[in-house]
């Protein structure tokens, strides 16, 4: 009797152990064909972002916009999900990627319209200055750089002075995408630049030097040295005094240097 009660429970224990394996088997099924269908529809053209509307571009075409996004769209996530399904399109990295391919841009945002296009809305650089390979009697290609010393595109051969030049600072073969000064230290010295303008001294180039000097090459050919830890108030203050003091001298001579790295210890030579 005991014997027969005990193969009556592994019979039960055995069809549940069925049953069990039955039913995971038939929601494991149920579960791929669920994925199945769902990579399926992912997959269909109408759920593709096949555009871009690009918005706030001048210089770069959407056209040449859309060849990047499509570049990092490429593939599919785990083998079954499009990275083009507007579900899970990467803006992340696709804002990353177009930030990286188009150092123009200073800004950028995006969002899907509708479940086939991509708007941008980009905020280009605006060029204030050139920053130029070689040396300020020797140079080589220039590039445009914006307000943050950002240097962003490589610029045509300008006739006349339509920027001001700088040189030095960094040395890269590829200088794009660099600051080839801080922000602090672009901002002051565009500071000085405008000072030394409005005196009449018209720059037309800057060498970056080492330990912060700075020469300023003015209209006639002429220098002016100065370091980043002076005070561009003070600089400017200094240099209007000088050519206010030698306005006679300045009528039938022309500047060879003004040395204004030293406070109001002014060192300078006529030609």
């Amino acid at each position: 009797m005991l014997r027969h009660r005990t193969l009556r429970t592994a019979n039960l224990k055995k069809k549940k152990r069925k049953r069990t394996l039955i039913r995971s088997g038939i929601l494991i099924g149920l579960f791929v064909l669920l994925i199945a269908g769902l990579s399926w529809a992912a997959s269909l053209p109408r759920f593709q972002v096949k555009k871009v509307d690009a918005v706030g571009n001048t210089l770069v075409t959407a056209s040449e916009i859309w060849q990047t996004i499509d570049e990092e769209t490429q593939g599919k996530y785990l083998y079954l999900f499009p990275k083009k399904n507007f579900i899970f399109f990467p803006k992340r990295h696709v804002l990353a990627a177009v930030a990286a391919q188009f150092p123009i841009f200073d800004g950028a945002k995006i969002d899907l319209e509708g479940v086939d296009t991509v708007r941008l809305r980009v905020t280009e650089r605006k060029p204030v200055a050139l920053w130029c390979q070689g040396a300020v009697h020797e140079e080589g290609d220039c590039y445009f750089v914006d307000e943050h010393a950002y240097i962003y595109g490589v610029a045509p051969d300008f006739k006349g002075i339509v920027y001001v030049k700088y040189f030095g600072g960094i040395d890269f073969q590829d200088p794009i995408g660099h600051l080839f000064l801080t922000r602090e230290r672009f901002s002051a010295l565009a500071e000085v630049l405008a000072g030394v303008d409005k005196l009449g001294l018209n720059p037309s180039k800057v060498s970056v030097k080492d330990y912060g000097d700075y020469e300023i090459v003015i209209s006639n050919g002429g220098i002016l040295l100065l370091n980043q830890k002076t005070d561009p108030d003070h600089l400017l203050i200094n240099l209007e005094t000088f050519l206010s003091q030698n306005k006679s001298t300045l009528t039938t001579h022309d500047i060879q240097y003004v040395d204004l790295r030293f406070g109001n210890k002014i060192f300078y030579k006529f030609n």
